[in-house]
């Protein structure tokens, strides 16, 4: 006659855990698997409506597939927005030197866009006005348009931190009738 052995809660308790740290290890090899490598924020971090500002009368949406759609009216020569970087955590850019910037103009003519980036430091001075080699004048043609900015060096921390606040997009229009820019991708990463 053969006695069989019954599991004891504490055996049964550890065939739990196994199987709860296999589905664990699971799900954060599919998490590791989809996130962007070297990539610090990218669209699914900046669209969100708290995140942005704009003068009156521009409309921001930022529930659109397509990206971010800005409005901007007629008769408005000059349009900032503004993406607050600070409110999104993502403030140091240390490691990380290349900004990707994908923009549609849907006018049938050319917008120049003064892209800035507010810095400033831990102890709180604004650090912008002393050096704006980060700042860049370009030209969104009609369709989409694709720009690579250098930001090495925007972030700093040995000695004195300095870290990225703000993204400000002021775009030119000089026909000065309605337009809609579409902002379709932005990250920022890590390339070698």
């Amino acid at each position: 006659m053969v006695k069989l052995h019954k599991k004891t809660k504490l055996e049964k308790g550890g065939n739990c855990m196994k199987k709860l740290l296999i589905v664990t290890g699971i799900i954060l090899i599919a998490a590791l698997s989809t996130a962007e490598d070297g990539v610090l924020f990218s669209m699914k971090d900046i669209k969100k409506a708290e995140v942005w500002t704009a003068e009156a009368k521009v409309k921001i949406d930022v529930k659109g597939k397509d990206g971010i759609r800005i409005t901007i009216p007629e008769n408005k020569e000059e349009t900032t927005v503004t993406l607050d970087i600070k409110k999104i955590d993502k403030s140091n850019w240390i490691e990380h030197n290349l900004l990707k910037l994908e923009i549609e103009n849907q006018g049938k003519g050319s917008v120049l866009l003064k892209f800035r980036l507010e810095r400033r430091a831990l102890d709180d001075c604004l650090i912008q006005p002393e050096n704006p080699r980060f700042d860049k004048d370009l030209t969104v043609k009609p369709g989409k348009n694709t720009f690579d900015i250098d930001v090495t060096g925007a972030s700093r921390d040995p000695g004195w931190k300095v870290y990225v606040e703000k993204i400000k997009f002021t775009f030119v229009n000089e026909e000065k009738t309605g337009r809609e820019i579409f902002i379709r991708n932005i990250k920022l990463e890590q390339e070698e």
